[in-house]
């Protein structure tokens, strides 16, 4: 079990990973395009806000990844 929920918890991190890249990207976007006058000050602020709960869930995930880690290695150090 604890194996499965380090490898899950691995995987999170991950995807958040691949979230805050998507997020910066499209920020990156917004922000030219706003400069560009293209995009409202509201789509700017939306995507930073996306930007920002990417970056939470990403640090929420290493977090859980980190409280799976010392689960795992507490049942591999019991049974040595």
């Amino acid at each position: 079990k604890a194996f499965n929920e380090l490898t899950e918890n691995y995987f999170q991190v991950q995807t958040a990973r691949q979230s805050v890249d998507m997020a910066t990207e499209n920020l990156r976007i917004t922000t030219d395009n706003y400069k560009a006058g293209v995009m409202s000050v509201a789509d700017l602020l939306e995507a930073q806000a996306e930007y920002q709960k990417a970056l939470d869930s990403l640090t929420e995930a290493q977090c859980n990844f980190q409280v799976a880690k010392a689960r795992y290695l507490q049942v591999v150090n019991r049974y040595q």
